[in-house]
C-alpha cells in the first residue's frame, strides 16, 4: 500500500468517526462541560435561600472546572483545584469537603438524568480535617462569664447551655415561641439547620433568665436591639461573646484556637451524658440526624475516664466481698518489693 493510499484511508476513517460521534446519542459522546451541567443542575433546585448559599460557595470550584468535559472529568482535576495554594488559603478542609460533596451530588443527578453513565468523581476522597473541637464550658467558667453579662446576654448563654439549641435558633427566638407553662420552645422549620420544625426545652433557670430581659415595645424578638427592634446580628453576638470570654479568662481546650458560643452545645451534651441521659435522647435534644454526630459531642475526656473508674472502685467496695481500701503504705511496700 502506497503512503498516499494509507493517508486517504486514515482520513476516511477519521471523517466517519467524527460523523458517528456527532450522530451518537450515547452519554459518553456528550460534549457537555462542567459549567453547563452546573447551570442545568441549579435550575432544578427550589427557589430557597440555601440555594443561594450553595451557589456562592461553589463559584470557585465550578470556575476552575467549567471548561472540562463532564465525561473526561477525573479525581485528578478536583485534586488540582483542591491543592492549589489559593484554594487552601481561602477555604477550610470542611468547606473543601462540602464543595466536593456538592459536585458529587450534581454528577449523581446527571447520571439519573441520563447525561452520563457514571459519576467520574465517585472515587474522589474527602480530606481528613483537624480533630473535632473539645472545648466545653465548666460550671466555674460559666459562673465567671454570667457575672460579667447583662441580662440579655446572660439569658442567651443560659438558654444555650441548658437547651442545646443552635445559635440562630436562639438569636431569632420570638416571645410567642415560648410556652411558659411547659417550658417548651417551638422552633419553626425555617430556623432549624435540618429544616424540620422541632420543640426545644428550657430549664427553670433559663425561663427565669428570659423573664428578666427588659421587654422592647412592639418587638416580637427576645434578643433584639432596642434601637432598631431587630434581632442581634451574628457579629454583635460574636463581639459580646468574645469580650466576655477574654474578661473571664476562659481558655479553650488544647488544639482549639478559641472559645466559641457553639461550644455551649457540646457543654450541654456532655452534661446530659454525665447525668446518665441516653445518647438517643441527647441526639433528639441537639437535633442531629445521626447518632455518629452526637457521639462526637459527648466524646469522653480524661476526667470522664477517671470518674468512671472511681465509680467502679466504689462499686467494688460494696457488698459481702468488699475490697480493702488502699493505705498510704501500700505504694511504699510495692516499691520495696520490686527493688529487692
Amino acid at each position: 500500500m502506497t503512503p498516499e493510499a494509507r493517508r486517504q484511508i486514515e482520513a476516511t476513517i477519521a471523517f466517519l468517526q467524527a460523523q458517528l460521534d456527532a450522530d451518537c446519542d450515547c452519554p459518553e459522546a456528550s460534549p457537555t462541560v462542567v459549567g453547563e451541567l452546573w447551570e442545568k443542575y441549579v435550575a432544578t433546585l427550589p427557589a430557597e435561600q440555601w440555594v443561594k448559599a450553595v451557589a456562592s460557595n461553589m463559584k470557585r470550584p465550578i470556575a476552575a472546572l467549567a471548561t472540562e468535559r463532564v465525561v473526561t472529568l477525573k479525581p485528578l482535576h478536583w485534586e488540582a483545584y483542591r491543592d492549589a495554594p489559593e484554594t487552601k488559603a481561602r477555604y477550610s478542609v470542611t468547606s473543601r469537603n462540602l464543595q466536593l460533596r456538592r459536585l458529587k451530588t450534581m454528577l449523581n443527578w446527571a447520571v439519573d438524568a441520563g447525561w452520563i453513565t457514571k459519576n467520574p468523581l465517585q472515587r474522589a476522597r474527602v480530606e481528613k480535617g483537624k480533630p473535632k473541637r473539645q472545648t466545653e464550658i465548666s460550671f466555674t467558667d460559666e459562673k465567671s462569664m454570667l457575672d460579667r453579662m447583662d441580662s440579655t446576654m446572660r439569658a442567651m448563654m443560659i438558654v444555650a447551655a441548658d437547651s442545646g439549641m443552635r445559635n440562630n435558633e436562639i438569636r431569632l427566638l420570638e416571645w410567642t415561641d415560648i410556652d411558659w407553662t411547659t417550658r417548651k420552645i417551638t422552633i419553626p422549620p425555617a430556623r432549624t439547620k435540618n429544616r424540620n420544625g422541632r420543640i426545644g426545652r428550657i430549664t427553670t433557670r433559663a425561663a427565669d433568665a428570659l423573664m428578666a430581659i427588659p421587654p422592647i415595645p412592639s418587638c416580637p424578638w427576645v434578643f433584639a436591639n432596642p434601637r432598631t427592634k431587630r434581632p442581634w446580628s451574628k457579629n454583635n453576638l460574636w463581639t459580646r461573646w468574645t469580650g466576655t470570654v477574654e474578661e473571664a479568662d476562659v481558655k479553650p481546650a488544647a488544639g482549639d484556637e478559641s472559645v466559641r458560643f457553639h461550644d455551649l452545645r457540646r457543654t450541654h451534651a456532655r452534661r446530659l451524658s454525665r447525668l446518665g441521659a441516653p445518647i438517643a435522647a441527647i441526639q433528639k435534644t441537639l437535633d442531629h440526624s445521626s447518632l455518629a454526630t452526637t457521639a462526637l459531642y459527648v466524646e469522653a475526656n480524661a476526667q470522664d475516664v477517671d470518674d468512671a473508674h472511681a465509680l467502679l472502685e466504689a462499686a467494688i467496695r460494696k457488698g459481702p466481698h468488699r475490697a480493702r481500701v488502699m493505705t498510704p503504705e501500700d505504694p511504699v511496700k510495692m516499691t520495696a518489693a520490686q527493688s529487692s
